[in-house]
This record gives C-alpha cells, structure tokens and sequence, in this order.
C-alpha cells in the first residue's frame, strides 16, 4: 500500500515542506543524520518489499523532535494522553520519538499508520511491529554517520534478514554495556524465537 498523503499534496510538496521545517528545527548535524536515515531507509524499503516512499517520509521525519527540551517533550506526550512507562519517564529524550510522530501527523497532515507506528517505535522498539517500524529502527541504528556503528558492523548487520538485523543490534547495545529498554527486550525476545541462530 501506497504512502496517503493529504488531499492537498503531492508527494514531492510534502516531502519538500517537512524537509523545510527539519532545516529550521534542527541543528546541520541531526539534519544531515535525519537525511541519511531517510535514504537508508527508503533503500531497505526497496530490498525488504516496504513502500520506498512511506518510509523516505519516515526516516526523514523521525527525529523532528530530537532536539526539543525534556519538559517539553514530557508536556507534549502529556497532552497528547500518551503512556509513559517508567523507562520513558526516567529518560525523557526518548520521548523525541512519540512527539515526532505527533508532528507528522498534526503540522503535515500524514495519518498513515506505519508511519506513525514507526516513527512512535524508533528509538525503543516494540513486539508486535510491523515491517516499516522494523527498517525504520534498523536504518536510525546503521547509517553511515553513526561515530558508534564501526563499518565492519554495519556491513554485517545490513547483510541480514530484516528481523535478524535487530537481534544483532540489540546483541551490539549489549556488548557495548548498555541494557536494553523494557520494551527494547520484549521485542527482541520475540523476534529472537522466530530468527534462526544462524542468520543471527
């Protein structure tokens, strides 16, 4: 299924307006890594059967609120009647992910729902998500500026099936010293059952 965009637009206006508000929001550097991600993403859209075009738009936008102060993010997510687990409260900045999601839908119209399921799931993860959330995460973790990616991993990972990408990011955090989030370790105890330990 094809990306909906607002009766309005077109692809290429839509595009070209969120593009606009990124340049003015962001700082040069998360809007070049937002631009990376979004090519990323449209090129795994491509090899994993997803519409290049929804996830173009995701990738793009997924960081719109990145840079936005803690108690705002707290505050939108507040409005908007979002749960916030106990993880999200004690580190705010992965709120970025959910009000992004919000700006896309309010300032641009856009009510697809894998964009907003993946740009809600970006930073965390989550069971249960679809294909666009899935190349999505893994093009946010992967793209070439990432200083913490070295490129012998993101060759390796990019080699992957997409489900087996994830486990091997979420392996990758966790060599790196870092726990995954609640929500980080449902989905990649899910996806662990259905990956084959040699495509892991």
């Amino acid at each position: 299924m094809a990306l909906s965009v607002p009766a309005d637009s077109t692809w290429t206006s839509l595009c070209g307006r969120l593009d606009a508000f990124l340049r003015r929001r962001l700082s040069a550097s998360r809007y070049a890594h937002s631009l990376a991600v979004a090519r990323l993403c449209r090129a795994l859209c491509l090899r994993f059967g997803c519409d290049a075009r929804a996830g173009y738009f995701a990738g793009l936008g997924h960081d719109a609120a990145r840079e936005m102060p803690e108690e705002e993010l707290l505050a939108e997510v507040k409005k908007a009647g979002f749960e916030a687990d106990a993880y999200e409260i004690a580190h705010p900045l992965v709120l970025h992910a959910p009000v992004s999601a919000l700006i896309l839908r309010a300032r641009f119209g856009v009510e697809d729902a894998r964009v907003f399921e993946a740009v809600r799931r970006h930073t965390l993860g989550g069971p249960g998500m679809g294909t666009l959330a899935k190349i999505l995460f893994a093009a946010d973790y992967c793209e070439p500026g990432r200083a913490f990616v070295d490129g012998a991993f993101r060759e390796a990972c990019l080699r992957l099936p997409l489900e087996a990408m994830l486990v091997y990011i979420i392996d990758n955090e966790r060599a790196r010293g870092h726990e995954p989030s609640p929500l980080s370790l449902a989905m990649y105890e899910e996806l662990k059952k259905n990956t084959p330990r040699e495509t892991r």
